[in-house]
């Protein structure tokens, strides 16, 4: 099932932990998201399996101004 940006999703690793957060795309490799806290949940594509628990809504996306490629707040804002 592919992610989109916004995507809640559920990441289950190899050993058994098990995270959700916000799919905000792929860095370097890693599948990031971000969860409740707004902390980032750095995951290995090779380790993680990942399951889509809510398709975002591309509105919401928007509304919330979702930085989409997961840039800093300032390159966002500096349109880079």
């Amino acid at each position: 099932e592919r992610m989109k940006v916004g995507d809640l999703v559920q990441a289950t690793w190899s050993d058994g932990l098990v995270c959700s957060g916000r799919y905000v795309g792929t860095r370097r490799g890693y599948i990031i998201l971000i969860d409740g806290d707004d902390s980032e949940i750095v995951c290995n594509k090779d380790s993680v399996s990942f399951r889509v628990l809510k398709r975002s809504e591309e509105q919401d996306i928007e509304k919330n101004n979702t930085c989409q490629s997961a840039c800093p707040k300032e390159e966002h804002e500096a349109g880079r």
